[in-house]
């Protein structure tokens, strides 16, 4: 993938120059270069730009997204794995009626909040 202008970009309703497009130019204020430039046909025109000026910022929270997706996945799938043990005692408990359910509901409990705080550790690192 080619490499972008980094952001922030802007819209610039009037040209600061003349070597710049009549019209709307999308720049990088920080490095003072344009990126985009597009003819004001309607007044949805002025909306796309503004749409188009915010792709970094957009890039950069699809990306921050999919990394919080992929810490949360990791997470379910450890409860998944503390909790599927769990099923198979829990039906064996009810098929022999051993186990008192307060017991039952202790090691739920106990094992949900493990998972959380092992989730919670991960989200602060």
């Amino acid at each position: 993938m080619a490499e972008t202008t980094p952001g922030p970009w802007a819209v610039c309703g009037e040209p600061p120059n003349d070597s710049w497009y009549e019209g709307i130019t999308i720049f990088c204020p920080a490095e003072g270069t344009r990126v985009a430039d597009a003819a004001v046909l309607n007044p949805r025109h002025r909306e796309d730009a503004r749409l188009i000026a915010a792709a970094p910022e957009t890039a950069a929270e699809r990306d921050r997204l999919k990394e919080s997706n992929a810490e949360l996945l990791a997470v379910l799938f450890q409860a998944q794995a503390i909790l599927n043990p769990m099923s198979g005692f829990l039906k064996r408990a009810a098929g022999k009626r051993q186990v008192h359910i307060e017991a039952v509901r202790d090691q739920i409990r106990d094992a949900t909040d493990d998972a959380a705080d092992e989730a919670i550790k991960r989200a602060a690192t």
